[in-house]
């Protein structure tokens, strides 16, 4: 009995040491792990970090161009705007006077009209 108990002592001794070599082993592999992660959320960072620095000034540049664009393209719009108006503006002027010398005209032949007699004689 006394064998048997100090082989169970023995076994629960090398039971002890087997498991700290584990919890060590376990230890060490989750120190290893968890440098790794924290390397490759390093390396993450700057190549994100990087990656904003030379995207940046492209996409402020690109954002840059399709303002300058869109600018253009008011000033043009803007332009053809006034071109219109301009255009409109000598053709108002050109109907005024059309309308201007027909009422005259208009006016000019009914006092000729009225001139006339009932009989188609003209009364000077």
């Amino acid at each position: 009995e006394v064998a048997r108990s100090r082989m169970s002592a023995v076994h629960v001794h090398t039971l002890i040491e087997e498991l700290a070599h584990a919890e060590g082993s376990a230890a060490s592999t989750s120190a290893l792990l968890l440098r790794r992660a924290l390397g490759e959320r390093d390396r993450r960072l700057e190549a994100e970090k990087e990656l904003r620095t030379t995207t940046t000034p492209l996409a402020l540049e690109e954002q840059a161009n399709r303002m300058r664009e869109a600018l253009q393209l008011e000033v043009i719009a803007r332009q053809a705007a006034e071109s219109k108006a301009q255009r409109l503006q000598r053709q108002h002027a050109a109907l005024d006077s059309q309308l201007r010398v027909t009422s005259e005209t208009v006016q000019r032949l009914q006092r000729e009209r009225d001139r006339r007699s009932p009989g188609g004689q003209t009364v000077r």
